[in-house]
């Protein structure tokens, strides 16, 4: 796919054409090698720092909120780390690798940004077993109350998926090429809680198969989803932009 970079080595070259919206997304393949992390599993599930709702068709395990996910106990950046580093020892925390990928590559590494006076946690651990999906939606740090100066009018945002664990079926990454005001998402919307009707919109410009080990990177603020999948799917998530600055400033 012309609109997709694949690589093994994230640069600074394919960030920027993400912000400026050249290409759709990065995947970089071989991030880690998942089964090693696949082993940690139980250790886990059955840890009292992770977060455990049982729903209907599935289980989630947690870590670690966004931004955009209004919580009341969003744990910061060293609590958020320490507790992953715990889980996945002996092997380097997930969210360690994320991090490194990314500062590796920027002229002056990767910063982090304070939100009412505390600096998100870097990345979030989701773990879930039986059936998922995420609705079409837009994840835009300019559309929440307590966004800094900073972010007002960035270069480009993004978010980074490392799949530790793929679904047996489904689970597609759908990214668009087009994005909707907060308006006009707002209207769309409705009454759900979390997203946009599959029926509300086009189809999505590309729709990748993830890979356990690798990393996908895509415009956060154009819709994107998750299909519907049956199985486990794990993954670590972090939010990031560059700022009109030139700094690579993570929130999430």
């Amino acid at each position: 796919m012309e609109n997709v970079v694949i690589t093994r080595e994230l640069s600074e070259t394919a960030i920027r054409s993400l912000c400026r919206h050249k290409i759709l997304a990065v995947r970089v393949e071989g991030s880690i090698n998942a089964s090693e992390y696949y082993s940690a599993l139980p250790n886990l599930l059955n840890s009292s720092i992770l977060r455990h709702v049982q729903a209907p068709n599935a289980e989630l395990w947690w870590l670690g909120h966004s931004v955009f996910e209004r919580s009341t106990n969003q744990n910061d950046s060293v609590a958020t780390n320490e507790a992953l580093r715990t889980l996945f020892q002996p092997l380097l925390s997930p969210i360690e690798h994320l991090s490194s990928l990314f500062a590796g590559c920027w002229p002056d590494g990767m910063l982090g940004l304070e939100f009412d006076g505390k600096i998100p946690g870097l990345g979030m651990f989701r773990f879930m077993r039986g059936n998922g999906e995420s609705l079409p939606h837009q994840d835009d740090v300019r559309w929440i109350d307590q966004c800094p100066e900073e972010l007002r009018n960035p270069e480009g945002q993004l978010a980074a998926i490392l799949y530790l664990a793929v679904p047996q079926s489904g689970g597609e990454l759908c990214l668009w090429d087009s994005s909707l005001t907060l308006q006009d998402y707002r209207e769309l919307q409705g009454r759900n809680a979390f997203g946009i009707d599959w029926s509300m919109v086009s189809p999505p410009s590309v729709s990748l198969v993830p890979k356990a080990g690798e990393v996908i990177i895509f415009d956060s603020t154009r819709l994107h989803a998750v299909r519907p999948f049956t199985g486990e799917r794990m993954t670590c998530i972090c939010f990031m932009g560059v700022t009109a600055r030139n700094q690579l400033v993570v929130w999430a």
